[in-house]
Order: C-alpha cells, then sequence, then structure tokens
C-alpha cells in the first residue's frame, strides 16, 4: 500500500495538534505489559504535615504545644491491623491490608523548597538528571504510543520520553480522514495521525470500555480513564497530582490542614476504587496489578509558628507504596521530636531515624549508628520500589547498584 493511501485510510484522533508533543512513534506493536508492572506515581502537593496521616503521635505522653500541635485525640487514632494512622486517613481504611508505609526519609538538613524537595522525593535523584519514577520506568519498557499519562506536568529531567495529559483520555476517538499527499511526513500532526492510526484498534477498545461504563452508570474518574489505557495497552505509566487542597499551610494551619490533607486522602481512595472497577484477568482488577506510590515534597514541622502555621521540614518525610510486589499492612522507619530544649536553633523539629536495614530495627546509640545505621532516603524509597517492580538495577540507572532495598516490605 502506498504511504498516501495509507494516511487517507488511516484514523485520526479529535484534535490530532493538541496530541502532537504527547505520542510517540517508538515500540508501537510491543505487546501489553505484563501484569504487576503497571505503576501510578501519585505527589500530594505542598508538602503535608505527617503525624495527621502516615505518622500519627502515638506516645501515650503529649508534647507540650511549643514542640508539636497534635490536633486530635488518642481516640482519634485509627488502627488496621499493624498499622497507625491519623484522622486525615480516614477513607483509607478500606486499603489498610495492602498498605505499605514508609517513615523517617531524610531529604537534607536544609530548607531548599518546594521544587527541589519534590524533584528528589519524586526521582530519588537530587542532580535533576533523572525523571520522576513514572518517567524513568517508562524508559525500562518504552513501548506504549501515550508515554507517561500525567495530570500536570511531569518532571522527565533529561530523559526523552514522551508524555499524554491524562485530560485527553476524555476525547479519545478515531474518524476517517483524507489527508494531502503533499503533507511533510515529518510534521508532528501526521506523525501523531500515524500514531493513531497504527492503535486504532487499542483506542477502539478503550473507547468501546469507556461506552460501557459510562451505560453501566459509572461515573468516570480519571482512575477509570488511567486503568483503561492500562488494560487497553496505550500506556502503563503515570503521574498525577492532587491538588484537592493545597497543604502549603504556613498560617492558619489548625483545623485547615487537617481538612485538606483529608480531601486529598479521599481523592486517592477515589483513583483506588475507580481501579478497583477495571477488570484485569483471572479474576483480578487493575488494582491487584498496579504499583502506587503516594508522597509529598516533605512533612511539615510540629510546632505552630508564629502566624499558627507550620513550616517546611526536610529532616523528615513519609511515602506510602501499594502493590503487588509488596507484603501490605506494614510500617517501616520512624521519625523523632527533637524538642525545642534539644534543639540548637531552638526551633523544634521532627528527624528521620536512623535504622538497620538488615533487621528493620532503629538505631538507639551512637556505637549502632555506626556500625550498622542507615538513614532511609528517597533512593532507598526508589531502589525498593524497583524491586517490587522487578526492575534490574543494571537497566536503572538512577540508583547505585549498592543502594540497599527495603526487604521487610517486599513479597
Amino acid at each position: 500500500m502506498k504511504r498516501r493511501d495509507f494516511l487517507k485510510n488511516g484514523m485520526l484522533l479529535t484534535g490530532s495538534a493538541a496530541l502532537a508533543p504527547f505520542l510517540s512513534t517508538q515500540n508501537l506493536f510491543a505487546s501489553q505489559n505484563q501484569a504487576g508492572k503497571f505503576f501510578l506515581q501519585v505527589s500530594f502537593t505542598g508538602g503535608w504535615h505527617t503525624s495527621l496521616s502516615l505518622d500519627p503521635w502515638l506516645a501515650t505522653e503529649r508534647p507540650s504545644e511549643k514542640d508539636a500541635f497534635i490536633e486530635y485525640r488518642a481516640d482519634q487514632i485509627l488502627k488496621e491491623g499493624q498499622l497507625f494512622f491519623g484522622p486525615a486517613m480516614q477513607s483509607m481504611r478500606p486499603f489498610a491490608s495492602q498498605l505499605n508505609i514508609i517513615n523517617g526519609i531524610y531529604i537534607s538538613s536544609n530548607d531548599s523548597g518546594h521544587e527541589s524537595a519534590e524533584i528528589y522525593m519524586n526521582s530519588g535523584s537530587g542532580s535533576g538528571h533523572f525523571g520522576a519514577i513514572a518517567v524513568e520506568h517508562e524508559l525500562v519498557d518504552q513501548q506504549y504510543p501515550l508515554g507517561v499519562l500525567s495530570s500536570s506536568d511531569v518532571y522527565k529531567g533529561q530523559s526523552a520520553v514522551s508524555s499524554s495529559n491524562i485530560s485527553l483520555l476524555s476525547n479519545l476517538e478515531t474518524k476517517n480522514v483524507v489527508i494531502s499527499e503533499f503533507d511533510d511526513p515529518n510534521s508532528p500532526i501526521v506523525q501523531s495521525q500515524l500514531v493513531i492510526s497504527q492503535n486504532a484498534v487499542k483506542i477502539q477498545s478503550y473507547n468501546q470500555a469507556i461506552s460501557a461504563l459510562a451505560a453501566g452508570g459509572v461515573t468516570l474518574t480519571d482512575g477509570h480513564r488511567i486503568a483503561l489505557a492500562y488494560r487497553h495497552g496505550l500506556a502503563a505509566n503515570a503521574f498525577y497530582s492532587i491538588f484537592e487542597g493545597y497543604l502549603d499551610t504556613h498560617a492558619a494551619h489548625e483545623g485547615n490542614h487537617l481538612t485538606r490533607q483529608a480531601q486529598n486522602w479521599e481523592e486517592l481512595a477515589t483513583l483506588l476504587n475507580s481501579f478497583k472497577q477495571i477488570e484485569w484477568s483471572n479474576g483480578q482488577s487493575m488494582y491487584d496489578v498496579t504499583t502506587f506510590y503516594v508522597t509529598s515534597e516533605f512533612s511539615r514541622t510540629p510546632a505552630l509558628n508564629a502566624a499558627k502555621g507550620t513550616d517546611h521540614n526536610p529532616l523528615n518525610n513519609s511515602a506510602l507504596i501499594i502493590g503487588p510486589g509488596f507484603k501490605g499492612n506494614t510500617v517501616f522507619g520512624a521519625s523523632r521530636l527533637v524538642t525545642s530544649a534539644e534543639s540548637a536553633s531552638g526551633a523544634s523539629y521532627l528527624v528521620a531515624q536512623m535504622v538497620d536495614m538488615q533487621t528493620g530495627a532503629l538505631i538507639k546509640n551512637k556505637q549502632d549508628a555506626k556500625e550498622k545505621g542507615q538513614l532511609i532516603k528517597p533512593e532507598t524509597i526508589i531502589a525498593t520500589l524497583a524491586e517490587g517492580l522487578g526492575v534490574q538495577r543494571n537497566i536503572f540507572p538512577v540508583i547505585n547498584e549498592n543502594e540497599k532495598a527495603i526487604r521487610q516490605i517486599l513479597k
């Protein structure tokens, strides 16, 4: 068939010009991803007060308010199996058996702002060379026409991975077109048309699945669209930012941060439930075969400032992992409150505790710290994700091959 005849009988996405920057012509006919290899990275924007969710205050003795503002009673802490969470995570209780919580993640000794910390937490590298882990995972097996799906700008570092905004999935449809033989074959529009033509069957099956959900009375969400794009071979990685409640509460923290963080967790719960509604195979849903990584830039200072707010605390952070390669209902690591009396600056803060990576035990003295202590850092989390996803270190350069993974949460 001549090229011009192929184009005349091709399939075109509505608004193809808008799609041109997002579509890749590489490996268009590669097989669909293996179960367990799908990946969704979620970012809560603004920096979360981890004591309200993943790292609640559990000690019987309550701290002085000048050292830590704890705006909940002990009986408001939620317990499910081995896990405890703060009141902001009420909506996540149904998922407790699959949750893996990592507390006490050390980012840096100084606050370098949102962007720097976000890049480090999302990529596991402070150099800026590497993209978010969803981008780096796409590079491992780059075979999907939509590249990395994203709800907003996704940090790509120095990679050339393509990406598609999730909003495009809501109007992904095909139709017959006539293209002039004089069109430049290298133009972005023609290239995007070629991608769509070569993936017409996948796009049609995706649209049929979307229509079936809508006909069944399901209120469609971004979660449904991402899961169906995975299911029908259009994508395998996504980066999703949650803006429902912006968490950077430098003033008027009390009540407001709790409400906003609860809204964020509710949006995540909706996302996860959407994946549960999409069938994979053999009785499994897309939730069962997808790995989710959830974090924010950093935690927040434990005590209120003069404006009744909280500030950035890069000495500590938390993360959440859900996925088929992970045990579930586990917690690893911890933070420690340094009181204002102990602090050299006179201001209290939460700091990540060193751990023995072999046993998971918290380090209690200087000798143990010297001999076997390690701080959990973002690269530790990324190494753990790589292990859970089955990614070989030698083809995943974002992490050093000697970086230890957290074995205690891996299956």
